[in-house]
């Protein structure tokens, strides 16, 4: 039953990954922006992908903030939607180790900084360089996962955009792991 659950959750995820992109095409992905506790957001995240990690045995450390973290200006399930599509990622791409999901108040920047972070099959810098376009999933990534379709990072980056925010990406190369960064701001 967990295993179903957790396919039909994936094919869901990939259909609303379809329309989100018809609808950014066409200019009509609508937002619904609210004051959005982010702490709690990305524990919600964390919670549902555990299983998934167990599963591979890879953990999941929460670096949870220790200081107050402010509510952001966001619609919540499309930014959550962002979060999940990293960790979901550094799962998906980790074979052995670990992922480490990080949220960071830059006070002096008035920004949110997530980081999920993994030990997995790392990237290039080509890989990189395309990441966030359209069925793009890099070299390795096409060999070690057939599942996506390289439209979640698509996806994630627009929505990114439309909360003022940035999205990247890092790897020291393949076999050495990659972040993932997110940066939103604090109104």
């Amino acid at each position: 039953l967990e295993k179903t659950y957790a396919t039909n959750e994936r094919m869901i995820r990939l259909v609303n990954d379809i329309l989100n992109i018809s609808r950014i095409e066409r200019g009509k992905l609508q937002y619904n922006f609210q004051d959005t506790d982010i702490v709690n957001l990305t524990e919600e995240v964390i919670s549902e992908t555990r299983l998934q990690a167990e599963q591979k045995g890879i953990e999941i450390n929460w670096e949870k903030p220790v200081t107050d973290i402010p509510y952001i200006r966001a619609d919540g399930e499309k930014l959550r939607q962002v979060v999940l599509n990293l960790v979901d990622n550094a799962i998906k791409y980790t074979q052995l180790g670990h992922v480490n999901i990080r949220l960071l108040y830059l006070s002096d920047l008035r920004r949110i900084r997530i980081r999920v972070q993994d030990t997995g099959i790392g990237m290039t810098p080509s890989d990189i360089e395309n990441l966030f376009e359209q069925f793009s999933r890099g070299d390795e990534g096409q060999k070690e996962n057939v599942e996506g379709l390289g439209l979640g990072l698509y996806v994630a980056q627009n929505i990114v955009k439309a909360h003022q925010g940035k999205i990247w990406a890092e790897s020291e190369g393949r076999g050495l792991g990659s972040r993932f960064y997110i940066e939103l701001p604090v109104q």
